[in-house]
Parts: C-alpha cells; structure tokens; sequence
C-alpha cells in the first residue's frame, strides 16, 4: 500500500506514518522468523468447548481399558466353550454304521472346519526330498531322514521321517508340542515323549513334522504370535498352514 504525502501534509502525521510503519515491518519480520522456527509438525491444542458429540459422553474408567476388554474376551470365550458342550449331540449326527457313512455324516462339518482354519489352498502333491540322513540313528529298527515336502506353491515343509526296516503297517503323522524339537519326540532321553520311536519300532512310518515356537522375538512377542496376525489378515491360520 502506497503512502501519499504532500508538501501541505503536516509535520506530525509524517512522523506518525513513519513510526506506524516500522512497526509494522518490525512486526512482520518477527513472524518470518517465527514461521521458520516452528515446529515441523502440528502441536494439538485443548478445544476451547470440550464438549462431546451428540448423544455420547466421555468414556471414564477407573482402570486399565486393554485389561478389561481382554477379562471381556475371555469370558465371552469361557461361556461359548461351555455352550458349546451343550449343543454338541444336537449339532454332530454321526453315522457309525460304516467308516465311508461316517465321513459322508460329518462331510459339512469337515468343510465347515476348514474355512475357519483357512484351508483354502489347494495342496501341491509332490514327493518327500531326502535333505539326508540324521547325524545320529537312535535304533537299528528304523532309519531316521531330515525331509522336505511341498504344501503349497511358495511354501515348503521341513522335519524328521523314521522309516521302519521290513514292511511298512502304515503311516502316521505325528505332532510335536510347538515348543518341542522333532527330535524330542525320537530321543532316547526322552522316553515319555519319544512315542514316534516306539510306533517306528513297531512298524509304522512316521512323519514328525516342525512347527513353529513360542520363542519371544525382537518384536517381544511369540514367533506363533507374529506369525498368525499376518495370517489372519490373510483369511488364514498359523495351525491352518501346520495341518
């Protein structure tokens, strides 16, 4: 804005325009360097009105809120497995009258069982990989071989196969605890859980998959834990992958 003064203009409002206009340059250079020395980002201030939306009002809990919705779940969990209990004979109609009636009598279930684990995938047949034979063979009886096999199209499984001498009475899968080794379940050390030694010795060919384990990661959280949040995101499950 241009300031007109003329020779007629009185001493005293040349002075005034002239004081009037140093502050305002001394007021616009001290915001310049206070916009350069604000915070790179935005500082949330208390609303003058804190006043809640229509029809609500505050949430006020004496207590920690994640503690009380897990006591929520719980509970909620603990009644649905007891409900659970007494609707099963109403809900399961087994037909014993032959193994093939029996799969065909809980053929919905099974599918019904499925979708909740997130067994979508169709498996990839293939044959085991031999990666080699075991540093250490616990029993003349059997051979034990560290394998491999597919599952799905970018995902392979990994764990021990005991393979009986003579011939084979059939096979069997069998579960480690998610916390235990494939081997726990053939050391000689562990007798009370080397079960898949005594069902080799006894003719079986048995496959002792791994699993994953509730190790605590850098994230502080279980291995299974960091693996299934992922997975269920994915309409999958960490047991869902393992079965």
């Amino acid at each position: 804005m241009k300031t007109l003064i003329s020779r007629h203009t009185p001493a005293f409002l040349i002075c005034a325009a002239f004081f009037i206009s140093l502050i305002t340059f001394s007021s616009s250079s001290s915001n310049a360097q206070e916009k350069t020395e604000a915070s790179p980002w935005a500082v949330l201030q208390p609303a003058p009105d804190p006043r809640p939306l229509p029809h609500t009002k505050p949430l006020i809990f004496p207590g920690d809120l994640s503690e009380k919705m897990i006591a929520g779940i719980d509970k909620f969990l603990l009644r649905q497995i007891a409900q659970a209990a007494n609707e099963r004979p109403n809900n399961w109609k087994r037909d014993l009258t032959s193994p093939e009636a029996y799969l065909k009598s809980i053929a919905d279930k099974r599918a019904e069982l499925s979708a909740m684990l997130g067994l979508t995938d169709p498996l990839v047949t293939g044959r085991f990989a031999y990666i080699g034979d075991a540093s250490d063979q616990p029993a003349e009886e059997f051979t034990l071989y560290e394998v491999s096999w597919p599952v799905l199209d970018d995902m392979q499984g990994t764990g021990l196969l005991l393979v009986p001498q003579g011939k084979i009475r059939g096979d069997i899968i069998a579960i480690p605890e998610a916390d235990q080794l494939p081997e726990d379940l053939v050391s000689a050390n562990n007798p009370t859980d080397a079960y898949a030694q005594q069902l080799a010795r006894s003719g079986f060919r048995v496959l002792i998959p791994t699993l994953i384990n509730r190790d605590i990661n850098q994230w502080k959280m279980s291995n299974r834990e960091w693996a299934h949040r992922p997975s269920f995101e994915l309409g999958r499950t960490l047991a869902g992958y393992e079965t």
